[in-house]
């Protein structure tokens, strides 16, 4: 069995891979399950943590090769939260 942070990780992983270019992506993730790491693209709209919905933006960092990848230390932290 994964833990959260491991599938919000790959979650984030698949949606970098599809939108490709995510250095102006706008479209926010929200958790819509933690305990059954449940995750859903809800599209442009309003940061809210306290609803655990977050930036796409938010979720990911820069590499050494300038690729985008998952941030596992911000996701780490938010699922240490939820």
């Amino acid at each position: 069995m994964y833990s959260l942070e491991e599938e919000l990780c790959r979650f984030v992983e698949q949606e970098i891979r599809r939108l490709q270019d995510v250095e102006y992506c706008m479209d926010l993730i929200e958790i819509t399950d933690p305990y059954n790491h449940l995750f859903r693209n809800i599209g442009i709209g309003s940061q809210d943590e306290a609803r655990n919905i977050y930036r796409l933006i938010d979720l990911c960092m820069l590499d050494d090769s300038m690729q985008w990848v998952p941030n596992r230390n911000r996701i780490q932290r938010i699922a240490e939260s939820v």
